[in-house]
């Protein structure tokens, strides 16, 4: 008993413990909830019961959590225990306060799962607080809803101007097919260029405006790692040592580190990056149709023009001419009004019907949440 006792409360692996409890086991600096001890079943003591012992087990991992994960080194569960009972006053040495004291009774089973089913809530609670609370869970969530799933629209719509306006095309300008469907190259600055590009958009952003650089410096430009090629067949890293890239190279990425990094993993980052360049493409296609409609209208008025003139001159510019040329532009309307229409009702599905509500349910989930298990369940609902 004084292993499991000192295993709950301090986390302090006595050789004991190690010897007849544990078998310690990588745990990767990415993933600080991956296992780090293993239990034996077959040296758990006959009068332990196997559900009592799994709780132990997991109730000195999440002590171990919030030490080494947390950094929270000064909580201590015995203190939580005395402070909840209103037993004791906390010794400065916790070798005076007995195990009685705090429910660890050789022989009682039943005081001693009380007990245990308490150090368990204590435990969690604890995690999910420092996690929401301290760490800003919930606001890093928001934020990489905001960068990375397009769902602040100033934010986005500057970004796609700013990149617009800083790229050129190394075919003509109006080679409008190749552009809408990424295949045209696109000549960028470098890399920490249009990282300026999106700090200024940031800035530029009231929401942004509020947050500490702490938030807003997660928030970077990376290349994507994907292997699409542009006309020419070259991957995306042979296009970044030229310094030419398509649309679809550019992505968004949010640094996350320990111990966000339990509940936002790198499979849920992966999610994020998958979803980020579908509502990428989309938005880059609005905005290259909204574009197509201001020349558009630049050239149904030349037309009318030329076709007025021409008609009083009389100088060869028949009416069947100019009426051919008013039916092209308007079919040419017509499909792009068919376009835009398709995709502002797709993107509004999106918004709406799949970020927003989902989003929802995961404020309302992560406020219900009581164990780190669950936060972690919540967010991959959400994802």
């Amino acid at each position: 008993d004084d292993a499991y006792l000192w295993w709950d409360c301090t986390n302090e692996i006595s050789s004991l413990i190690t010897e007849e409890h544990e078998a310690s086991t990588h745990m990767g600096r990415r993933q600080p909830i991956a296992p780090r001890y293993n239990l034996i079943k077959s040296m758990i003591p006959i009068f332990i019961p196997l559900d009592m012992a799994r709780m132990m087990f997991n109730i000195g991992k999440g002590v171990n959590f919030v030490r080494k994960c947390l950094g929270d080194r000064t909580w201590d569960l015995m203190d939580q225990l005395l402070l909840l009972d209103n037993k004791n006053e906390i010794s400065e040495h916790k070798d005076v306060v007995s195990k009685e004291a705090i429910g660890f009774i050789y022989g009682s089973v039943e005081i001693l799962q009380k007990t245990l089913i308490q150090c368990q809530k204590i435990v969690h609670s604890h995690i999910v607080t420092m996690l929401l609370e301290r760490h800003s869970l919930q606001q890093h969530i928001l934020l990489m809803k905001k960068c990375l799933l397009l769902s602040q629209g100033d934010f986005v719509q500057t970004v796609i101007e700013s990149l617009d306006a800083n790229m050129a095309t190394s075919g003509v300008d109006d080679d409008l097919d190749d552009a809408m469907s990424g295949g045209a190259s696109l000549t960028l600055p470098p890399r920490y260029a249009l990282q300026i590009l999106v700090d200024n958009a940031l800035h530029n952003t009231n929401y942004f405006k509020s947050l500490s650089d702490s938030f807003l410096s997660r928030i970077v430009v990376v290349i994507a790692s994907i292997t699409t090629s542009n006309n020419y067949g070259n991957s995306s890293e042979d296009r970044e040592k030229r310094g030419s890239f398509n649309w679809d190279d550019f992505s968004l990425d949010y640094t996350v580190d320990a111990p966000l990094t339990s509940v936002i993993h790198p499979v849920a980052q992966s999610k994020y990056q998958l979803m980020f360049r579908l509502i990428w493409r989309c938005k880059h296609i609005e905005y290259i149709l909204s574009k197509t409609w201001r020349s558009a209208v630049t050239v149904h008025r030349t037309v009318l023009k030329m076709s007025r003139e021409e008609e009083e001159q009389q100088q060869g510019w028949s009416s069947t001419a100019g009426h051919s040329a008013r039916m092209v532009l308007r079919r040419t309307a017509m499909t792009r009004q068919k376009a835009m229409h398709f995709l502002s009702n797709f993107l509004s599905y999106l918004s709406y019907e799949v970020l927003e509500t989902s989003w929802k349910e995961l404020q309302t989930n992560l406020k219900n949440s009581k164990t780190l298990d669950d936060l972690v369940r919540s967010h991959d609902m959400y994802m």
